[in-house]
């Protein structure tokens, strides 16, 4: 097989670690039961002067839980046909820092103001970016390798975000961020992890094929073509 070039290590190790942040955004809701339920039975209490019993609660937690798919839904549906206009590029990385930046802040601003709704926002943004992520990183990273590589790409990418994801679980630890004045941390250490990934991600290049269908300038798509591709890529077949 041939050997990846050195950009598309780079971008694999980018998208595949540091793009885990969506991920660990995602987790919250499944991981944090304790603390998001007490977190709950407390905003609503304090804004609307109700208490919830069991069942009542648990169907907060289930509609709070449900927001994630309608956001993810709304993505597919709006933002994610986006990427055929603004780039790959730019909905994986910019588009999806961005909301998730977003929504790491409304869930600190949540734990702090008590408010349930927040929370249900940043839910929302979360939901949103899950799409870009399982999907157009994917074909982001399979359009910048080369053809006989291709899956390996890919691959790479999903096994190195499961093996972060594993590892992130650790955060929701009683003894680490699992706790009723501490879960929010977790928003916080997504909000810095993202900011590293923009940065480090802007200095990859565009998808080849993308700049090659938008009808770039012949110069930047043989830029891209030999950074993904290698040196010696024959450009001719790359077109």
């Amino acid at each position: 097989m041939e050997l990846p070039s050195h950009w598309l290590i780079y971008a694999i190790l980018v998208h595949g670690i540091l793009g885990s942040y969506v991920d660990i955004l995602a987790l919250m809701i499944n991981r944090l039961t304790t603390p998001l339920y007490n977190f709950y039975n407390e905003s609503i209490s304090l804004h609307y002067g109700i208490n919830l019993d069991d069942n009542g609660m648990a169907q907060v937690m289930s509609v709070v839980g449900n927001v994630l798919l309608v956001g993810s839904t709304f993505s597919t549906i709006f933002l994610l046909p986006k990427m055929d206009n603004w780039g790959r590029k730019y909905v994986s990385v910019y588009l999806s820092g961005l909301i998730s930046m977003m929504a790491s802040i409304l869930i600190l601003i949540s734990k702090h103001s008590v408010s349930i709704e927040f929370f249900v926002i940043a839910q929302f943004l979360i939901g949103t970016v899950i799409p870009f992520r399982n999907g157009v990183v994917k074909l982001y990273i399979a359009e910048c390798s080369p053809d006989n590589i291709r899956g390996f790409g890919t691959q790479s990418v999903t096994a190195l975000a499961t093996l972060v994801t594993l590892l992130s679980t650790l955060l929701s630890l009683e003894q680490v961020f699992g706790t009723d004045d501490r879960w929010q941390l977790i928003g916080l250490i997504s909000f810095f992890i993202c900011i590293i990934f923009v940065i480090s991600a802007k200095f990859i290049p565009e998808s080849p094929k993308y700049l090659s269908y938008k009808d770039y300038p012949k110069e930047k798509i043989i830029h891209s073509i030999k950074a993904f591709h290698g040196k010696d890529a024959d450009i001719r077949k790359s077109f």
